[in-house]
């Protein structure tokens, strides 16, 4: 029956795309112009084509796409959104896609669409709800607010309908993705929460009142958010130098060597071999009771760049000691970063602080795109399995739990770094 319906859905997409022009002017029952019949009909058939694509693409190109999904499910569910297809709008099909890619179960393995507008807030889930971080300077008396939801949906509503969505390992990965994702129109408008390119932004003020914002979409290049002013900011050293993908600083007053790395990636003005040669050279020159390695804002890239470091750790055995040896892991912490923390865990005595991190230690990943030239899409897709733990972990947890509190992040407190400060 299935094959069956979907052989009766292309058929009629390609008759109503091979209907002449002169019948534009025609009207059918549902007030439907036959020149926007055709045009339907052209959309659905690249929405088919991409489908069935990625029907027959992904299984073989995927490491191993059925460890967790069932593959006749997979099937099923890509014959329904065909079957469906003609009475859903992009949006909606967007979402569907969504969740049949998320369903596989793999964090790499994701249904990317190109948003060409966002609306212009920054959040953070913190342990006691979703708050504003940053926007647009025209809303930025709602910076601190907390979110209670959007339009006639309130935020634990949210949770539950943008979960099935997001390709995600655990809960903490989902954390980190959630608050990217209801900034997207297509997001909100495909699950029908809104249905237009503006929505009501409803927040809890710091008296508990309930301020509400009616906000529009902005184009992505148009948006520039209000920073954070924390150069001089000793306790949010985490937040500083986002366009550096590692860099190191000194707190002098706790003898404490902060280094921050914060992508598996190369950067073109300093390789990371020449950087982990300045590194080491103050190291030596100066006087380290701790030496902190920050992961908590790593997303992964190449696990081998980082292979220098412990080389030279390994030559310092006075560093491989649990209480001067610190590793910051988080949320973002993902992909090669959870390699790298892995190194960590198996090979030298440090101590882990933090939240636990958004990746799983054995994981699938070395990511590949699979384009979707029709509809100007693509889903992401895992073609190797790394496995380094003996045990299949839903997350690394850290020696020494901190949870980001709201309180904490708009006081300008870093309390991962204090937590590690007081280890004696």
């Amino acid at each position: 029956m299935k094959r069956k319906s979907r052989k009766i859905v292309l058929f009629i997409v390609l008759m109503l795309m091979i209907v002449p022009l002169s019948s534009c002017n025609n009207t059918n029952s549902n007030n439907r112009t036959i020149s926007s019949m055709k045009t339907d009909a052209a959309r659905d058939g690249k929405w088919l084509a991409d489908i069935e694509f990625v029907e027959k693409e992904l299984p073989q190109r995927h490491k191993n796409l059925f460890f967790k999904l069932k593959e006749q499910d997979f099937h099923n569910n890509i014959e329904d959104i065909i079957e469906r297809v003609p009475e859903l709008t992009d949006d909606e099909v967007i979402i569907e896609m969504s969740k049949l890619i998320a369903s596989v179960g793999d964090g790499h393995t994701r249904f990317s669409f190109n948003s060409e507008e966002i609306y212009p807030f920054g959040f953070y889930y913190f342990n006691d709800g979703v708050y504003l971080v940053d926007t647009v300077p025209e809303h930025s008396e709602f910076i601190g607010y907390r979110l209670k939801g959007i339009n006639d949906t309130n935020i634990k509503d949210l949770m539950q309908l943008v979960k099935p969505i997001i390709s995600h390992e655990n809960e903490p990965q989902f954390k980190n993705l959630f608050t990217k994702y209801i900034i997207f129109p297509e997001v909100l408008n495909g699950l029908k929460i809104s249905s237009s390119s503006s929505s009501e932004f409803i927040f809890i003020d710091k008296d508990g009142n309930e301020r509400s914002v009616k906000a529009e979409t902005y184009k992505n290049n148009d948006i520039e958010p209000v920073g954070r002013n924390i150069e001089d900011d000793v306790e949010m050293l985490y937040l500083k130098n986002p366009n550096k993908n590692y860099w190191y600083e000194y707190i002098e007053d706790e003898n404490i060597l902060y280094f921050q790395y914060s992508s598996c990636t190369n950067m073109k003005e300093l390789s990371f071999k020449d950087f982990n040669t300045e590194l080491f050279n103050f190291i030596d020159n100066n006087s380290i009771d701790k030496l902190v390695i920050d992961l908590r804002n790593n997303g992964g890239g190449n696990s081998s760049v980082m292979s220098p470091f412990f080389r030279e750790l390994r030559k310092r055995k006075a560093l491989n000691d649990p209480k001067k040896l610190f590793v910051i892991i988080g949320r973002k912490t993902f992909s090669s970063a959870i390699l790298n923390a892995l190194e960590f865990k198996n090979n030298t005595n440090a101590t882990f602080v933090g939240e636990p991190t958004g990746g799983k230690p054995n994981h699938y990943g070395e990511v590949k795109i699979l384009d979707l030239t029709n509809t100007n899409t693509r889903v992401t897709y895992s073609s190797k399995y790394f496995e380094h733990s003996s045990e299949d972990l839903n997350t690394m947890i850290p020696d020494f739990l901190v949870e980001p509190k709201a309180e904490d992040y708009f006081k300008n407190i870093d309390r991962v770094l204090l937590r590690i400060m007081e280890i004696e």
